[in-house]
């Protein structure tokens, strides 16, 4: 009987692996991930250099890792497991009560906080010399406003040592610094930031997003001469959200949307004495083919079906090269400023294009070989304002020649 049980768990593996690796070649290799929001690796060709080198082994492995049979399942199941046992830690995520968490970074990067603040000393002579205003708006990233909810055995974050690091770091001349949480914690409390931010992604919401509109406004407001439209009446702006979409944050993406994310407030700010229809919006350049409505590049989740998968790229803005908006309203005075920022900013297109005539959003990480002093020179614009979250120094964030010579 041992035997032949023996014989019979071996026939079953090996009917396992048969049929598994059988039907895996048989079924059409998927190109993306949607829920992992990534490229598969695809099958390798054979030939004999890579059999010789051994990168056909190493290519094949990543290949049926990727294209497993029923592959998404298996993981899923997993992760069930995993959140059923209360690990600690799943892929890296802390869950807790439909709220997830990344795991804390305990190293602080000193070479890249170097890299941006010299970078930084740069930018803030050139825009001294030219006469042109310069802001460095510091945004609270979710990470380390909402760090109390780790277990007390989890090493504490770094995050805020990062920020403090680098913000006292810059020049003390010409650049207006504001960190906005700190600005928060004057108003606010820890209690409160639960409702600024995604449950199931890392960013800030239109709650979130709102208050942090009013610490820029307000900062512009005492500071900037090319802003002219006085105190924040918020009699004038109107919270609406969207109802039965079916959000995806980029956390929930990387648990294979496992956490429940139906109370996510997917919602918008909109001020009654602003006409967006007439406003002109350029993406990735000025020329007529770059022309877009506005609602293309903001809000596309407003067009979408009531229970169609939504992201936070689609209920705000995604990751341009450059967005121009011309607000008509503000011809008469011509002001021009730029943002440079990171994917929070996403939520702040309407909020601030409001307030000159061309606005622009720049990031730096899709404009790989270009010079920031070029563009600055070509739109000749009156300010620079930065709009980074601060959730670790970033060295490419802050690559402001790239490639070219200086």
């Amino acid at each position: 009987m041992k035997s032949f049980g023996n014989i019979l768990v071996s026939f079953l593996f090996v009917a396992f692996i048969f049929f598994f690796g059988i039907t895996t070649f048989l079924t059409p290799d998927k190109e993306t991930s949607d829920t992992e929001n990534r490229t598969l690796a695809q099958r390798p060709p054979i030939t004999p250099e890579t059999i010789v080198n051994g990168e056909y082994t190493r290519q094949f492995d990543s290949y049926l890792t990727d294209q497993f049979y029923l592959r998404d399942g298996w993981i899923k199941s997993y992760l069930s497991w995993q959140l059923l046992t209360n690990q600690t830690f799943v892929y890296d995520y802390y869950v807790q009560d439909e709220w997830v968490y990344p795991k804390p970074f305990t190293e602080i990067d000193k070479n890249a906080i170097q890299f941006a603040v010299e970078n930084m000393k740069e930018l803030n002579h050139y825009t001294k010399k030219n006469q042109i205003e310069l802001y460095y708006f510091s945004i609270p990233d979710r990470r380390h406003m909402l760090h109390e909810s780790y277990p007390r055995w989890v090493d504490n974050s770094l995050g805020q040592a990062d920020k403090e690091l680098f913000l006292s770091s810059l020049p003390k001349d010409h650049i207006n610094i504001i960190d906005i949480g700190q600005q928060w914690n004057n108003q606010w409390g820890d209690k409160d930031y639960h409702s600024f931010y995604f449950s199931t992604d890392h960013h800030w919401n239109m709650y979130g997003a709102f208050a942090g509109y009013e610490v820029i406004r307000e900062t512009l407001q005492e500071n900037s001469s090319i802003f002219h439209d006085g105190p924040l009446d918020k009699e004038s702006y109107h919270m609406h959200c969207l109802n039965d979409r079916n959000f995806l944050g980029t956390y929930n993406r990387q648990l294979f949307g496992m956490i429940d994310a139906s109370g996510e407030a997917l919602c918008y700010v909109e001020n009654e004495h602003v006409n967006i229809e007439e406003w002109t919006t350029y993406v990735d350049g000025m020329s007529e083919e770059h022309k877009v409505h506005f609602s293309d590049v903001y809000g596309k989740a407003k067009q979408s079906d009531d229970d169609e998968l939504v992201t936070y790229t689609d209920v705000y803005a995604g990751d341009h090269s450059e967005v121009h908006i011309l607000n008509p309203e503000k011809a008469n005075d011509n002001t021009k400023i730029l943002f440079l920022k990171d994917s929070y900013a996403n939520t702040l297109l309407p909020l601030l294009a409001e307030h000159f005539y061309h606005t622009t959003f720049y990031d730096v990480r899709h404009n790989e070989g270009e010079s920031l002093y070029e563009f600055i020179e070509k739109h000749d614009y009156d300010a620079v304002a930065f709009l980074y979250s601060n959730g670790r120094t970033l060295e490419y964030l802050y690559d402001f020649e790239q490639n070219t010579d200086k």
